[in-house]
């Protein structure tokens, strides 16, 4: 199988082609970033590490849906991704590339606010302590919101 991947590879690079670069998020201006691993993935993960993981995978998506409705109320977007590469862009012409599998955690949350530089909050949270953080995010001096 890992043979014919590479025979593939250099036919395709033979012929001036490449292999289609990994889906990207790429945010611009304020949001709320929730990412965590595709269904297929957070399948795999369940039947290799139990229940536990389930239970993790509910409690992320519990707190997104109940960070939705805060965060529509001060006109700040939500995204929901579990693509492998998360690009946010901020300030003038920067940029924070977060690579899933690279993460600190499977799971996570990113602020930005357009301006600043993201703050990247790994693992899970509860709503409660989510909502401080986003009061506090968006409070920071120069902060457009």
């Amino acid at each position: 199988m890992t043979l014919s991947l590479i025979i593939l590879e250099i036919l395709l690079v033979g012929a001036g082609q490449t292999r289609p670069a990994p889906a990207t998020c790429v945010v611009t201006g304020p949001a709320v970033v929730f990412y965590s691993p595709t269904a297929a993935e957070r399948d795999s993960i369940i039947r290799a590490d139990g229940l536990d993981q389930a239970e993790l995978f509910d409690d992320f998506d519990y707190s997104a849906g109940k960070a939705a409705a805060f965060l529509k109320g001060r006109n700040i977007p939500l995204k929901l991704t579990s693509v492998p590469i998360i690009v946010v862009q901020y300030g003038q012409k920067k940029s924070r590339t977060l690579e899933r599998a690279k993460a600190p955690d499977i799971i996570g949350i990113i602020l930005t606010d357009g301006a600043q530089e993201p703050r990247l909050i790994p693992g899970l949270v509860t709503d409660e302590e989510l909502i401080t953080e986003v009061e506090v995010f968006f409070r920071r001096p120069g902060n457009p919101q």
